[in-house]
């Protein structure tokens, strides 16, 4: 008999008759001897249908908490940032008298702007890159 799966509320898929996360089993066929209990699987990639055995990797609950704090607030961050770089652009281009305005000391703060925001983004890929590294070689 095939086992069903279906999409729950928080959009895991899960075993229909138990309701047993199936990225949960994924993972305990791929480390049949390692100890499940009380830990967390996490899915690398960040998507929960995507259960393929290389994106899942086992967690203590607090690191995974911690994990994703982190994502939430680079994304809260990012957000803003976005927002204040395109108020900055969008300043810019209204107050701009002519074309040989172009190189001046507002543009000059948008692309410090725009390393930073850079800079940001490859520092935090860097840091979950770290992360999940030095975890699995635990």
């Amino acid at each position: 008999m095939k086992a069903e799966i279906e999409e729950n509320k928080e959009g895991y898929l899960v075993f229909k008759d138990s309701g047993k996360p199936f990225h949960r089993w994924v993972y305990s066929k791929r480390e049949p001897n390692e100890n499940m209990e009380g830990k967390d699987v996490h899915h690398l990639d960040g998507l929960k249908k995507n259960n393929d055995k290389s994106n899942l990797i086992l967690l203590n609950p607090n690191d995974h908490y911690l994990l994703h704090k982190h994502e939430r607030y680079n994304q809260a961050l990012g957000s803003v940032i976005v927002g204040l770089a395109l108020f900055y652009i969008v300043a810019f281009l209204l107050n701009r008298k002519s074309p040989s305005q172009y190189i001046s000391m507002d543009f000059a703060r948008i692309a410090v702007f725009c390393i930073f925001v850079v800079a940001l983004e490859l520092r935090y890929g860097l840091i979950k890159k770290t992360f999940i590294k030095n975890y699995s070689e635990k």
